[in-house]
């Protein structure tokens, strides 16, 4: 399968590189990619490639370009003042919990800023997620969101304090890392290196983690974020000598595949060098549907996919929306294939896109039964 011409793709080949290429789409093209660039966070991603190109970096969409890149440079430098402010708060209570995606991807890009910077994604120490939740409240942070735990395991999201260095500061604190399938989090850590935020406290993960963790994640949102494709380019053109094949693609062999479909597809779709790749761990032939569907991902801007509002909620307002709301709510191939841990093989993936879909609507039926009956007792 030879290398993929999209106008998103086009756009955002080797972008993360010091001197990548000069964009070489039409005005129309850039125009029409727009929204998903600035919306998806890929906007200074793109304007590195079209600002050296003189005639479309005159151009009208190129301007609009311009300012969502140069914003996400004011942003970059004030998270990173941030995240110092809170490698520092760690190492007080003589912590260090482990930064995944976000500023630590950004470090292997030619520029940080590069990257959009939103929540900060930490992972506990194991053993202490309860004492940095309490340590942080204690510190000023605010509870914003709590997930109980599930078979992944624990998370909140809080909100730093009044007045915190350089901007409010959205924290992700998970208690494990089992959604990336890295086993046991006690080797991560040990793995890990300090991640050089001045005098303070915090991790990042070994490359062979990192690159596992981004492609994952890259696939458990249904390949719709380009910057996230992005991120295994980055990670993949900057491994250290030594790098373990092993700990990256673990000894899981449709997990496997399923990493080394992304590596590929990044190559595909975004140029990304395979260099380091050894040839037994490279895709001969990958199958169509993830690079068709993450390209028809790509064609609709971040508002698409974000969550819809509760069916219970149409069936109580408009109940005419609801075929809509199941279109709009039918998991791409992609996202059904890794939820449901199914191959990536040329089998059609409507098969696990149903199962997915009537898994979803069966909790939900037994959410709201029990919601009732509760209402009822």
């Amino acid at each position: 399968m030879p290398i993929v011409s999209h106008p998103v793709s086009e756009i955002l080949k080797g972008a993360w590189r010091a001197e990548p290429a000069p964009a070489s789409v039409s005005q129309a093209a850039l125009a029409a990619s727009l929204a998903v660039l600035t919306s998806t966070g890929a906007a200074g991603l793109a304007w590195n490639r079209v600002k050296r190109n003189p005639e479309l970096a005159a151009s009208a969409p190129a301007a609009e370009l311009r300012l969502h890149a140069q914003t996400m440079a004011l942003e970059a430098a004030r998270h990173e003042a941030a995240l110092v402010a809170l490698a520092r708060l760690f190492a007080r209570f003589e912590a260090a919990p482990l930064l995944f995606k976000g500023w630590a991807v950004a470090q292997h890009y030619a520029a940080p800023q590069l990257r959009t910077m939103g929540d900060a994604d930490l992972c506990a120490p194991p053993g202490r997620f309860d004492e940095l939740v309490d340590s942080l409240r204690r510190s000023g942070f605010d509870e914003l969101g709590w997930s109980p735990g599930d078979r992944y395991g624990r998370a909140v999201t809080l909100g730093s304090a009044a007045g915190w260095p350089g901007k409010r500061l959205d924290i992700d604190l998970h208690e494990r890392l089992d959604k990336f399938y890295l086993g046991p989090l006690e080797e991560v850590f040990a793995r890990a290196r300090p991640a050089g935020l001045d005098g303070g406290s915090i991790l990042v993960p070994a490359h062979e983690d990192h690159l596992r963790i981004v492609a994952i994640h890259f696939l458990r949102d249904g390949g719709w974020r380009p910057s996230s494709l992005c991120d295994v380019g980055a990670l993949l053109e900057s491994l250290p000598d030594g790098f373990d094949w092993d700990v990256c693609l673990g000894l899981h062999a449709r997990r496997r595949r399923w990493i080394a479909c992304t590596l590929d597809l990044a190559h595909r779709l975004l140029a990304a060098r395979l260099d380091a790749v050894p040839a037994r761990n490279r895709i001969e032939e990958p199958p169509r549907w993830l690079s068709a569907t993450a390209l028809r991902a790509w064609n609709k801007p971040v508002a698409h996919h974000l969550a819809r509002p509760a069916f219970g909620a149409i069936l109580h307002g408009d109940p005419s929306r609801i075929f809509a709301e199941v279109l709009a709510r039918w998991p791409n191939g992609v996202r059904a294939s890794v939820e449901l841990e199914a191959p990536f093989t040329r089998v059609p993936r409507w098969p696990y896109q149903l199962l997915f879909f009537v898994r979803a609507i069966a909790r939900f039926a037994l959410k709201a039964a029990a919601a009732r009956a509760g209402q009822d007792a």
